[in-house]
């Protein structure tokens, strides 16, 4: 009997421990996001952090310099290159269903209305290649016409891809060359499988995953955060409107709905369940060469137990990162991106190491 008070007792100082350094991170996490915000002039960040299987909301700052509404885990913001991650989900779906085979040329699974120089041009590569950013398309559309930085406003259309895939020529083929284009097709591609809209894969998916504000389109635009420029923070940018070049960069969400998927990915990672939907990384091939770094579906395998994305639009920046070993992870989402979001990212991951 007095061993197993003991042992209760122990058990409990341990709980109590563990409770006290989750709350000593969080803390530290809060106070690294008013820092951050403040030396950078950074209108609002966002973070939702999962650490001992809970989840935690951290909200700073304010949807717009003018109405000055206080953001929520609920604000929503446009998720630059993190929608890779959702585009990758869908198409290993369609993969997993037998609709799409990785290893047929993508031009299959397109109209067949492709000139003789097309055909040429793009009838090796693969939709593997595509997924693992190796197809030699560059990282831009080549028809649209951007200057420097600004934000794309272009409703891109199904009869644009051929445009590009007329005027583009392809670079390092075969090699990793990171590209929002093949994204883009990829999305195209999931469309004229299924027979639906990208909207209506993603919106399955954001039912599946208890996601209320992700889509293609801001739901509630009472809701949508404003986007800062990066070099001159007091202006106010664009939203990106880019029609089927939507999937890898021009989503939307929020940190509560991407923090829920997370927590739905940890825990298909920590089961080491290879052939979830959720589970991007069975497949990858090396991003850059002698790092230990890999790219599968939309998702980095950073060679270290750790697995995540990231991306930039200017007036957004997002970072999505978990360790299934550790069982911990965070999103982080703000109006205002720059180097100082991968700064503050590794920050909060080396918080979340030293947990463990």
């Amino acid at each position: 009997m007095k061993q197993l008070v003991l042992s209760a007792l122990m058990l409990l100082s341990i709980e109590g421990f563990t409770q006290k350094s989750s709350d000593e991170a969080i803390s530290r996490i809060e106070d690294l996001v008013k820092e951050y915000a403040l030396q950078n002039d950074i209108p609002t960040i966002n973070v939702g952090v999962v650490l001992l299987g809970k989840t935690h909301f951290i909200n700073y700052g304010i949807d717009n310099r003018s109405t000055k509404n206080q953001t929520s885990e609920n604000s929503i913001f446009q998720i630059a290159s993190v929608g890779k991650v959702l585009t990758g989900i869908v198409l290993n779906q369609l993969i997993q269903q037998g609709e799409l085979d990785i290893d047929e040329p993508f031009l299959t699974y397109l109209p067949q209305y492709h000139s003789k120089k097309v055909n040429s041009k793009l009838k090796t590569i693969s939709v593997r290649d595509l997924l693992h950013h190796r197809s030699g398309f560059p990282r831009q559309s080549k028809i649209i016409n951007r200057k420097n930085d600004e934000p794309i406003i272009y409703d891109y259309k199904a009869t644009d891809f051929e445009k590009d895939f007329e005027k583009m020529k392809l670079e390092k083929a075969g090699a990793f060359s990171y590209s929002n284009f093949g994204y883009a097709v990829l999305g195209y591609i999931a469309e004229m499988v299924s027979g639906s809209s990208f909207e209506e894969l993603l919106a399955g998916l954001s039912k599946k995953y208890g996601m209320v504000t992700t889509s293609t389109y801001c739901k509630n635009t009472s809701l949508l955060v404003t986007p800062y420029d990066e070099d001159n923070r007091s202006a106010e940018t664009k939203i990106w409107e880019l029609g089927k070049l939507s999937p890898p960069s021009g989503l939307y969400s929020s940190v509560s709905d991407l923090t829920q998927l997370l927590n739905n990915q940890l825990a298909t990672y920590k089961d080491n369940d290879l052939d979830d939907i959720l589970f991007l990384t069975k497949d990858t091939r090396s991003a850059w060469e002698g790092t230990g770094i890999s790219y599968g579906y939309g998702l980095f395998d950073w060679g270290n137990g750790e697995f995540g994305h990231g991306g930039a639009m200017d007036g957004f920046g997002s970072e999505y990162w978990f360790n299934p070993k550790e069982n911990v992870g965070f999103v982080l989402l703000t109006s205002s991106g720059g180097k100082w979001v991968i700064e503050l990212s590794k920050a909060i991951n080396g918080i979340l190491s030293d947990m463990n």
